[in-house]
């Protein structure tokens, strides 16, 4: 059993590329001083006494400005390269975030966090469209869950440590923090990663092709792709749903459990080493036996379940068992809805498919946190985590649904090319 452990451990970090390892390598110096984000709505709501309605606004800033920088950081990508956005979105982000410890107004918050996720926001598209460059198509999604393993691994170390500074020194060290990580990211990325004009040539064609682009399809613009506008719709759905977890869950668990913020760290911390732990060897397996769009529905009902089971019981214990349902639903969800729409683009417009794919993430952090916590402050938390549910049931049809249109897609193009191959040999 520990033989076939090892194995499968060994099987999932091997053939990827030294770029991605730089890549990801720079992302987790990044993501290391991700501190600030988990504790926004606990910061403005006891330090500067901001309501639930106005932390609820402001925290929908988030999602202003990662629409922006989803849109704008997928054409710099296309336009310039996605080596020249990565770099400029750290070095500029890492001010913007030392920016924050300044503000106290709530018009100046709302302006501050646009500011820094419009920014910081560029990267994403351009990361994504990195992998295309520097991974083999049968190498992207465990390519992408290195890169999300690096986010995760930052993720369990930034608000662990973020809990604990607050704690002792004061949030405004978090801030500081955050920002200097960022553009100490900047740096390492220029000095260690060259960047790549041609992708690597494929060892062997994509697996599960009812999933994807065919390899034989023209380019195609996003914007006129049904089939991944639909997906992105759906997607935006589950996006509302998995970002409560980054606002109201951790005033819910304040609020009703009475945990203290390096209780409230070590939890959010939680998530992201679990997923540094098991995501890589658990996608080696999944990617082998099931389609894509089919472990994205899945995690969608997981991320839903893990809202509906704080609904059950007011024991503590329910915290932690939530947040594994959620790891679990996040580590078969994402590294695959990133892969999907990867597949689906042309090396000619990745930016622009991956700035819409990022752009469910950020209309997601717009709408998340006002719902969330109109709902809960009206309504109660209970109300919150059934519709929490009950929008991860609609996001995990409407997923299979478009797994069904990709199929008959899929079996439309193969006619053609028959179709085509017959005249060719009758012209022959």
């Amino acid at each position: 059993m520990l033989n076939k452990i090892t194995r499968l451990y060994r099987e999932s970090f091997s053939g990827l590329s030294r770029d991605i390892w730089l890549l990801t390598l720079i992302t987790l110096i990044n993501r290391s001083g991700t501190m600030v984000v988990p504790f926004i709505a606990i910061y403005l709501t006891q330090q500067l006494d901001f309501s639930l309605g106005q932390t609820g606004v402001v925290m929908s800033f988030f999602g202003v400005g990662s629409v922006v920088g989803s849109y704008l950081g997928g054409w710099l990508t296309d336009k310039f390269g996605y080596y020249r956005t990565m770099f400029w979105s750290l070095f500029i982000g890492g001010i913007a975030l030392l920016n924050l410890l300044w503000l106290e107004a709530f018009e100046a918050w709302c302006g501050g966090v646009f500011l820094v996720t419009a920014i910081g926001d560029c990267f994403r598209p351009a990361s994504m469209a990195a992998v295309g460059f520097y991974s083999k198509p049968e190498n992207r999604t465990r390519s992408l869950g290195l890169i999300r393993l690096a986010v995760n691994l930052g993720f369990g170390i930034g608000p662990m440590l973020g809990g604990i500074i607050a704690a002792i020194f004061g949030y405004s060290w978090i801030f500081i923090i955050d920002g200097v990580t960022c553009m100490a990211a900047a740096l390492s990325f220029l000095l260690i990663l060259k960047e790549s004009h041609r992708p690597p040539k494929a060892g062997e064609t994509p697996k599960d092709l009812l999933d994807t682009s065919p390899l034989s399809a023209p380019p195609r613009s996003p914007y006129r792709d049904k089939i991944f506008l639909a997906y992105v719709s759906f997607a935006l759905i589950n996006c509302i749903v998995f970002i409560q977890f980054m606002g109201t869950l951790p005033l819910y668990w304040k609020k009703f459990f009475l945990f203290t913020d390096t209780e409230i760290g070590l939890l959010l911390g939680m998530n992201g080493l679990i997923i540094v732990l098991i995501e890589m060897p658990l996608i080696t397996l999944l990617e082998k036996r099931y389609s894509i769009l089919g472990m994205i529905a899945l995690g969608t009902l997981l991320t839903g379940l893990c809202y509906e089971m704080l609904t059950w019981t007011a024991w503590a214990g329910i915290a932690v068992i939530s947040m594994l349902a959620l790891t679990v639903g996040e580590i078969i969800n994402f590294p695959f809805a990133a892969s999907f729409s990867l597949n689906r683009a042309h090396e000619t417009n990745r930016g622009k498919y991956m700035g819409m794919y990022g752009l469910s993430f950020s209309l997601g952090h717009i709408i998340a946190p006002v719902l969330g916590m109109y709902l809960a402050e009206r309504f109660g938390f209970s109300t919150l985590w059934h519709v929490m549910g009950a929008m991860s049931l609609i996001s995990a049809a409407g997923i299979m649904w478009v797994r069904q249109q990709a199929k008959e897609e899929e079996k439309e193009l193969r006619s053609l090319e028959v179709e085509e191959l017959e005249v060719e040999r009758l012209g022959g």
